[in-house]
């Protein structure tokens, strides 16, 4: 069940980007339109609310299965010493009171042989990673000529962060250990039976605030993540009964793409239909059903 809901999450995340439309209408109001279950989505990446977000894609009858399930999963296959082990000593190296400078000073000789060793050479493995991936993006055959385009404009918006991005920047450094650090203190977990004794709502909370360190860490760098997400807007394609068809567009560090999503009406409320059909797979029938 947990790869259920991380194939809910990364569903919600990427089949259903898109921006607000405006801030003051609440998530749940506007999930009763296409646009307003994608706007739905975006409001609850921006304010990194991963529960939220879980909701925002789950008919509400599925909710309690879900919580069930993720608390037999945690209580299935216990982790080894070792992994308590490293659990803990991870969390008391993030949460020290020197951890910052500390952390630092530890990383400090990576970059030195980062830039030393890594750098120089940085412009021949960017454009061999972009190669493989052009390559594998080129030879899918469940892409078609539109996506393939758009898939290949992201790879070179990337490949353009990248090379314009000073990794080794010092002050950037202390800037993300800073901002991990403090997401890990807020987090407030010591040993990993304590994280695997959470209850799904718990889990997502907690979830929620490395999430919003992860954007904080990429904004440091250049990614900003939310400025994406305010870059967007849905076109509503076609709408049939309760089915619709949609385009997303946005801006990926400057470059304008856009992608197909489709959606479907479950009890007055619009939901992605890939999750619908995940849903459906796991054992939801009934989501199916309703969605015709």
């Amino acid at each position: 069940m947990v790869r259920r809901i991380s194939l809910v999450l990364a569903l919600a995340l990427v089949a259903l980007l898109a921006g607000c439309k405006s801030k003051d209408q609440a998530p749940a109001a506007a999930a009763t339109t296409p646009e307003g279950a994608v706007q739905a989505a975006v409001a609850s990446l921006k304010a990194g609310d991963l529960a939220a977000l879980v909701q925002a894609q789950v008919p509400p009858q599925h909710m309690d299965a879900l919580r069930a399930e993720w608390k037999r999963d945690m209580a299935e296959d216990p982790p080894s010493d070792e992994d308590r082990q490293q659990f803990a000593q991870m969390m008391a190296d993030l949460t020290a009171a020197d951890a910052n400078e500390r952390l630092f000073a530890q990383l400090e000789p990576q970059i030195v042989r980062f830039e030393t060793e890594i750098v120089p050479n940085m412009p021949t493995y960017i454009e061999m990673g972009r190669g493989l991936l052009e390559a594998g993006i080129k030879e899918r055959k469940d892409f078609n000529e539109e996506q393939k385009q758009q898939a290949l404009k992201s790879v070179d918006a990337l490949v353009g962060w990248l090379e314009s991005t000073r990794f080794t920047d010092r002050d950037k450094a202390k800037s993300a250990i800073s901002q991990i650090t403090a997401a890990a203190r807020e987090l407030n977990l010591k040993t990993l039976d304590e994280a695997r004794a959470l209850d799904f709502d718990q889990a997502m909370a907690r979830g929620s605030i490395a999430f919003r360190g992860f954007k904080d860490v990429l904004a440091t760098y250049g990614f900003k993540v939310d400025e994406l997400l305010g870059s967007v807007r849905t076109e509503v394609l076609s709408r049939d009964g309760n089915q619709a068809k949609v385009r997303i567009h946005y801006s990926l560090l400057g470059s304008p793409l856009s992608f197909e999503a489709e959606l479907v009406e479950v009890d007055g409320r619009w939901y992605g239909k890939q999750t619908i059909e995940e849903l459906a797979k796991s054992g939801a029938p009934s989501a199916a059903a309703a969605a015709g």
